[in-house]
């Protein structure tokens, strides 16, 4: 964490020190490029001046030439007009004589038109091209025409409107945000561009280093002016003329603001964006830690969930939908099935089920959002013999998609208990056959069915003759011998679909369902005879006969229930016992 503040701090003085560094060097780069506008502009309007002033010596060449040449000054006069034509940028052009006093004017301008108001300080003794000191609103230019005894014979001068030169100074300007003043030797105003312009107060210092020509480019604070000024003031050559440059910062200095602010913003979105980088690592970080303490917790939750799943008693199922493939399970659910776990997952789940049928039924069920719980079915053992189960399934579903949960208990020993315990409950021990109860039971609900299919039925009771006599001379073991023995023969003779049940000591009872009266009588009968003809051999080599009565009568349309067709048997059994035994009695 130490480390990763003292990365970020780095990173922010690094970031601090590169800003500085751009604003600095783009500082910088704004004040070359503006002095070299300056100089730029200050050899532009040098070399046009120098160029005035060779067309003008080639335009005054023709005249200095007449005159020297004894042409009268008349004639020359008339030839200044022409002259001027050939000069786009002077406005008049004057001929003086060796005084100085006006002899000519090519427009017809008087002199004080002229702005020629200088006296003989106009004429020139030299016969050479100069300049004037400038009057408020123009250049003056003369030079002066000598004979070959250098006597001065006239002087020409040439007049360029100040408004001539502001056009030049605008057209060398490079933009409005530079000013440019064109100054004579004593630093008055000639021209100046753009004409919204005003010479600012310059400082008597700076005065003194204009006046001593010194050229270079100034960043200074000008008296009584806002920010910061960029001067350049050039003596221009021989010319009596200074040209006087400005550039305020606010102008050249305002694409270095606006390079500085971006520079600024960038930086600033760059150190958030590193802070933010930093705070997003640290978060991720922490996060990652807690990340791997909740993986580390989940894994130890994981392996004892596993190790819970494997060790529970309830066999654990998960098949992948829809194509039913295992994808887990648990050992006790591999141990019921007897099958090794691997081995497990190469099979479906509805292998598992002995009867698909149910298997569908249940996935249907649980697809549909019904879960099924401890449902008793029948399911399919590695080698394919049946074993009842209790089975739960429901589905559910995660990111790779939905499965099956089928939860399953082996309920076999169960089931057989069960079985047991309704045998014991509804079957009679010594005999096997239905107990009185049961026998009531199933009887009535075949009653009802019968009678509701409108078929015929009748009932059948019969007992051991004699059954005490046999108890008292052989013992109640062979009594009960006899009465497994009447149980098995009642079995053999009777058919599957009767109902045979013991209600108590040596009676036994039989519902017949679907039989007539015929049928009936020719059923008891067979019963009767193999009844009679059973011989049960004892171990001391006696033998133990019996016979048996039996009470017949069949169901009516008033019976409704059992009681009544019972009590009709019983009183037939009756009689066979009164007529004497060993035959069958009907009550219809």
């Amino acid at each position: 964490m130490t480390l990763l503040i003292t990365l970020a701090i780095l990173v922010g003085l690094g970031m601090i020190m590169l800003l500085a560094y751009q604003i600095s060097a783009s500082y910088q780069n704004q004040f070359l490029a503006a002095r070299q506008h300056n100089l730029h502009a200050q050899k532009m309007v040098g070399l046009q001046l120098a160029q005035w002033q060779q067309q003008l010596q080639l335009g005054l060449n023709p005249l200095v030439s007449s005159l020297q040449a004894g042409t009268p000054i008349d004639v020359v006069a008339q030839q200044l007009a022409g002259q001027l034509r050939q000069l786009p940028f002077a406005s008049n052009l004057a001929l003086l004589d060796e005084r100085g006093n006006v002899l000519a004017v090519a427009d017809g301008q008087s002199p004080a038109e002229m702005g020629l108001d200088y006296g003989p300080g106009l004429a020139s003794s030299k016969p050479e091209l100069r300049w004037l000191p400038a009057s408020p609103s123009a250049l003056i230019a003369v030079q002066a025409v000598q004979n070959s005894a250098q006597q001065t014979l006239a002087t020409l001068a040439v007049r360029i409107e100040a408004s001539t030169v502001a056009q030049l100074l605008a057209n060398t300007s490079y933009g409005p945000e530079q000013e440019l003043y064109l100054l004579d030797a004593r630093l008055r105003p000639l021209a100046h561009a753009p004409a919204e312009a005003q010479l600012p107060n310059l400082a008597s210092g700076l005065i003194a280093r204009i006046q001593r020509a010194e050229a270079q480019t100034l960043q200074i604070q000008l008296p009584n002016e806002p920010g910061i000024s960029l001067l350049s003031a050039n003596q221009l050559g021989k010319l009596p003329y200074v040209l006087l440059l400005r550039i305020d910062s606010r102008h050249f200095l305002q694409q270095w603001k606006s390079t500085v602010f971006f520079y600024l913003l960038g930086s600033t979105l760059m150190l958030l964006l590193s802070l933010l980088t930093a705070y997003f690592f640290w978060r991720s970080q922490r996060l990652g830690r807690h990340l791997r303490q909740k993986e580390h917790k989940l894994s130890a939750s994981e392996a004892r969930f596993r190790q819970m799943i494997e060790t529970t008693p309830v066999g654990l199922v998960l098949a992948r939908l829809p194509d039913f493939y295992i994808t887990y399970i648990n050992q006790h659910a591999a141990r019921v099935f007897g099958l090794p776990q691997a081995a497990a997952l190469s099979k479906r789940a509805f292998e598992l089920y002995y009867d698909r049928i149910d298997f569908i039924h249940h996935s249907d069920s649980a697809m549909n959002g019904r879960a099924l719980n401890n449902v008793e079915c029948l399911l399919r053992h590695k080698e394919g013999t049946p074993f009842w189960a209790s089975v739960s399934i429901s589905v559910t579903e995660a990111h790779d998609g939905s499965t099956l949960l089928m939860g399953l208990s082996d309920i076999t020993q169960r089931k057989r208990l069960e079985e047991e315990l309704k045998k014991r409950a509804t079957t009679d021990s010594l005999s096997g056959l239905a107990n009185r109860a049961y026998f009531m039971e199933s009887a009535s609900q075949e009653l009802l069915r019968c009678k509701r299919m409108q078929q015929p039925a009748a009932l059948l009771m019969l007992d051991i003759d004699f059954f005490k006599k046999i108890n008292d001379h052989y013992g109640h073991q062979v009594g009960d011998l006899a009465i497994q023995a009447m149980a098995s023969i009642c079995r053999s003779q009777l058919r599957e679909l009767d109902l045979l049940g013991r209600i108590g000591g040596e009676e036994f009872i039989a519902f017949l369902p679907a039989t007539d009266l015929d049928t009936a009588r020719q059923l008891a009968e067979q019963l009767r005879c193999a009844i009679a003809a059973q011989v049960i051999a004892l171990e001391d080599g006696r033998e133990v006969r019996f016979t048996s009565s039996l009470g017949l009568t069949l169901m009516r349309a008033n019976d409704l229930n059992l009681d009544a067709i019972m009590k009709r048997a019983d009183d037939a059994l009756y009689q066979s016992k009164h007529q004497g035994r060993n035959r069958t009695s009907e009550v219809l």
